[in-house]
């Protein structure tokens, strides 16, 4: 699951919508982060796991059968104290987490066999892509933190520069983190999310 780097990103369109939760999740030392979590389905079908495999492989968006993107903006007012100094008087970080998944259009009359393996898949596969929400998840809450104990600076360019620099720096390790959990998990393989 690639992780957006840039401070403004628009995510995917999604187009149905599993759920539209605005939360705010309590990050360490009183951060908090504002999130956003929609799901899109694309539907195939199959009433066989070889004739579900190729369904999936026409239609799905992309090369693996779901997908998981996290989205993290930041923001901030500035003051400047008596002194002249530049700090933040208030910061905001937002998460927008999109998941990209498949449904089972032709479940109806399929074998009671070929329905339970696709249950067991699908569990996994959920498994797999939220392990991806939890890494961006992470991220968002660190550049919180991060943002929230940026302290001052001589001007407010060096301030805004200094956060911009300090939050692009984590959400670069958290591109890495991604990379490394698609790659330890074999992209959900290893956690049993492998059909047909």
């Amino acid at each position: 699951m690639p992780l957006r780097l840039r401070r403004t990103l628009h995510v995917l369109a999604l187009t149905t919508t599993l759920a539209a939760l605005l939360a705010t999740v309590a990050g360490p030392a009183g951060a908090a982060v504002k999130t956003t979590v929609s799901t899109r389905y694309y539907g195939f079908t199959g009433q066989t796991v070889p004739a579900m495999r190729a369904s999936i492989d026409r239609v799905r968006p992309g090369n693996q059968d779901g997908s998981a993107w996290g989205t993290v903006n930041w923001s901030w007012r500035r003051v400047i104290g008596a002194d002249g100094r530049c700090s933040f008087g208030r910061t905001q970080v937002t998460l927008r987490e999109a998941f990209v998944m498949p449904r089972w259009v032709s479940r109806a009359g399929a074998p009671a066999d070929v329905q339970a393996t696709w249950d067991t898949y699908l569990a996994r596969l959920w498994v797999h892509e939220r392990g991806h929400q939890t890494l961006s998840q992470k991220a968002a809450n660190a550049v919180a933190v991060k943002l929230a104990h940026m302290g001052s600076q001589a001007s407010c360019p060096r301030l805004d520069a200094a956060a911009n620099r300090a939050a692009s720096a984590i959400m670069r390790r958290q591109q890495v983190a991604q990379a490394a959990y698609d790659t330890r998990t074999d992209h959900g393989a290893t956690q049993g999310a492998v059909f047909g």
